[in-house]
């Protein structure tokens, strides 16, 4: 099953991705490049809802970017905070 998904959609859908093993390929349009960079901007568009609590003390997302390679993983125009280009 091939997995797209765009913008905030891309966080739900990386999680997916890594936990399902039906899912390949995956494309991901405009996805957060990682939550330590979100964690460190002062400014940024992504809501801090979309920060999962005590994320950063286990994993980032380059982390599952990382697992999800063998899928394979085809990032489109990734996104620094879901707003500006990476």
């Amino acid at each position: 099953m091939h997995l797209a998904a765009k913008g905030w959609g891309t966080l739900p859908a990386t999680f997916a991705a890594v936990l399902a093993d039906s899912v390949t390929p995956v494309t991901l349009k405009h996805a957060l490049t990682s939550y330590q960079a979100m964690a460190e901007t002062e400014s940024y568009v992504c809501p801090l809802a979309a920060m999962l609590p005590g994320v950063l003390k286990t994993f980032d997302l380059p982390d599952s970017y990382r697992t999800l390679a063998g899928k394979p993983l085809r990032p489109v125009e990734p996104s620094d905070q879901f707003g500006g280009a990476a």
